[in-house]
C-alpha cells in the first residue's frame, strides 16, 4: 500500500511539472540570415584622450522572416597568430551596425611584409539561437608611413611624411582629428597613384583654408596608405598642437 501511494505521488508530481513546462514550438521560425559586410577599412578611432588605429567595418542585414536579432558576434583571425577564427567582439546590440576593432603597433608588419586579418559576423536571435555566419571579409596591413612634420607643434600648416618601397603604386591621404570634435578634415584622394622607389618617398601638404588656420589646441593627424587592386592599407597617427 505504501509503495502504491509513493507511485501515485510521483505520477502526480510529474503531471504537475509537465503542466508548467512550455510546449516546444512545432514550427520554429527559420534562423537569422547572415549579415554582410559593406565597409572594411583601416582608420583612426578615439581611445581615451588620444587616437589610435583600428579596423572599421559596417554591415547590413538582409530581409528576414525570423525572430528579431538580440545581438551580433564578430569573429576574427590574424594571419600572424591564429590558426582558426576566434570570438573577437561579443554582444553588439541590434541597434548598432558598425564597429572599430582597435589595432596595436605589433599588428603592423615590418617593411616588405604583409599581415592579413579576416572577419566574419553572425547574429543571435531573441531565443538565443545562432544565425547563419557571413562570408569572410578581410583587410591586409602593410608597414606604416612615417610622419616627419609636425614633430610636436604645427608650423605654417605644413605636414610631411615618408613612405618606403611601395613599388607597385599607392595612394596617401592626410586626415586631421580634433581632440574634441573628431574628424575635421581629410585630403581628397589623388587621381593617380604614386609609384615608389628604392629610397624613401617624401610627400608634403600645406593645410588649405578652411580648416587652416587651426584654432589653438590639441590635434591628431593620420597619414593613410592604400595600395590599389587589393585591400592593403596602413596608417600612422601623431598628436600635435596648433599654437
Amino acid at each position: 500500500m505504501r509503495l502504491r501511494s509513493t507511485a501515485l505521488l510521483c505520477t502526480a508530481c510529474c503531471l504537475c511539472v509537465a503542466s508548467t513546462c512550455p510546449t516546444p514550438d512545432p514550427f520554429p521560425p527559420p534562423p537569422i540570415n547572415a549579415p554582410s559586410f559593406t565597409t572594411i577599412e583601416v582608420t583612426a578611432i578615439k581611445s581615451g584622450s588620444a587616437y589610435s588605429s583600428a579596423v572599421h567595418f559596417q554591415w547590413d542585414m538582409p530581409g528576414r522572416d525570423s525572430l528579431p536579432v538580440d545581438y551580433f558576434i564578430i569573429l576574427r583571425k590574424k594571419q600572424s597568430t591564429d590558426t582558426a577564427f576566434s570570438e573577437a567582439i561579443l554582444n553588439i546590440p541590434d541597434s548598432i551596425n558598425e564597429y572599430w576593432d582597435r589595432l596595436y603597433p605589433i599588428d603592423f608588419p615590418d617593411q616588405g611584409v604583409y599581415t592579413k586579418m579576416w572577419y566574419r559576423i553572425f547574429a543571435i536571435d531573441t531565443q538565443g539561437r545562432s544565425g547563419d555566419t557571413s562570408a569572410t571579409d578581410s583587410v591586409t596591413l602593410s608597414w606604416p608611413p612615417r610622419i616627419t612634420e609636425p614633430v610636436d607643434t604645427l608650423r605654417g600648416g605644413i605636414f610631411r611624411w615618408e613612405t618606403v618601397r611601395y613599388l607597385g603604386g599607392y595612394y596617401t591621404s592626410l586626415s586631421i582629428w580634433s581632440d574634441l570634435e573628431g574628424l575635421i578634415w581629410k585630403s581628397p584622394k589623388p587621381l593617380e597613384p604614386i609609384y615608389g622607389h628604392e629610397t624613401p618617398d617624401s610627400e608634403s601638404l600645406v593645410l588649405p583654408s578652411p580648416p587652416a588656420p587651426l584654432p589653438a589646441g590639441s590635434y591628431f593627424c593620420s597619414v593613410k596608405v592604400e595600395i590599389p587592386g587589393a585591400s592593403i592599407q596602413s596608417i600612422a597617427i601623431r598628436q600635435f598642437y596648433a599654437p
